[in-house]
C-alpha cells in the first residue's frame, strides 16, 4: 500500500464517486496514495456494475465479516464516508469527505484536521460530535485574533485526550454560519458569540455568556457545564 490509504464506502447517492474519481486521477500519483472502496451495495452484481466506474482498488465484496469489522474499528455510521490512514493504518482523518471538493488542488492533502478549524475549511463532523463554535463576525481584527489565540490551545488540549467536542469558528463569508445562526435562532451581535452544537442530541444547542470577551476563564466554564449537564 501507498503511504496513504484511503477507504471509501459507497454511497446511497452517487453523485460523490465521479467527484472523487475526478480528484483520484488527478493527485493519486503525485501525491502518492490510494483508494480502497468498501462496499455496502446490496449483492454481488450491485457492487460490479458500480465498482466498475471506479480507477481504484476494492475490498472483495464476498468478504462481508472484513467489511463488518473494519466498519466497526472505523466508527462508521453512516454513509458516505471518506477515510485517510497513513503507513501505519492510523487514522489521519476519519471523515474527509468534504475535503475533496473544498481542496480540489489537494494543497492541504492529507488533510490532518487542525485542532481549532475555520467554519468555512472544516464542516465534516457537525453532524456527529459536539461542536464548540466561536462567531466572530461582530469582531475587528484583533478581537478575532485574540478569540483564536485563546481558543487554540483549548482545542489542542481537548484534541490530544480524545475528548469528542470539536473547536471551530468562524471570521464571517461561510456558507454554514447563517444556517448555524437559524438554527440556533441567534441574530449577529457586535462583538463575539459562542454556542455548543449538539446536534446528536436532538439538535441540542446551548448558548455561551463571553460578554465578557472569548477567554479562558469564559471558554472553561461553558465547557464544563455542558460536561456536567
Amino acid at each position: 500500500l501507498f503511504p496513504y490509504t484511503t477507504l471509501f464506502r459507497s454511497p446511497p447517492c452517487r453523485g460523490f464517486t465521479p467527484q472523487l474519481a475526478e480528484w483520484y486521477k488527478k493527485h493519486a500519483e503525485s501525491k502518492n496514495f490510494e483508494i480502497v472502496f468498501v462496499s455496502s451495495d446490496r449483492d454481488e452484481p450491485a457492487f460490479n456494475e458500480y465498482y466498475a466506474e471506479m480507477p481504484w482498488l476494492a475490498m472483495p465484496f464476498s468478504d462481508r465479516a472484513g467489511k463488518a469489522a473494519l466498519s466497526k474499528r472505523l466508527g462508521v455510521s453512516g454513509i458516505p464516508i471518506l477515510v485517510i490512514l497513513d503507513e501505519n493504518f492510523k487514522v489521519v482523518n476519519d471523515n474527509a469527505r468534504g475535503a475533496v471538493g473544498a481542496d480540489p488542488e489537494g494543497e492541504k492533502f492529507p488533510w490532518i484536521p487542525p485542532a481549532l478549524a475555520n467554519l468555512a475549511d472544516s464542516p465534516d463532523g457537525l453532524n456527529e460530535e459536539s461542536c464548540l463554535i466561536a462567531l466572530l463576525e461582530g469582531c475587528d481584527d484583533d478581537e478575532q485574533q485574540a478569540a483564536i489565540a485563546v481558543l487554540t490551545p483549548i482545542a489542542e488540549a481537548a484534541k490530544a485526550n480524545g475528548e469528542g467536542t470539536l473547536f471551530l469558528y468562524t471570521t464571517g463569508g461561510d456558507q454554514l454560519s447563517p444556517q448555524i445562526r437559524k438554527l440556533c435562532s441567534m441574530k449577529p451581535a457586535s462583538g463575539p458569540q459562542m454556542i455548543l452544537l449538539d446536534i446528536p442530541d436532538d439538535g441540542g444547542y446551548h448558548v455561551a455568556d463571553v460578554s465578557g470577551g472569548v477567554t479562558a476563564e469564559t471558554v472553561g466554564t461553558f465547557l464544563q457545564n455542558f460536561k456536567d449537564k
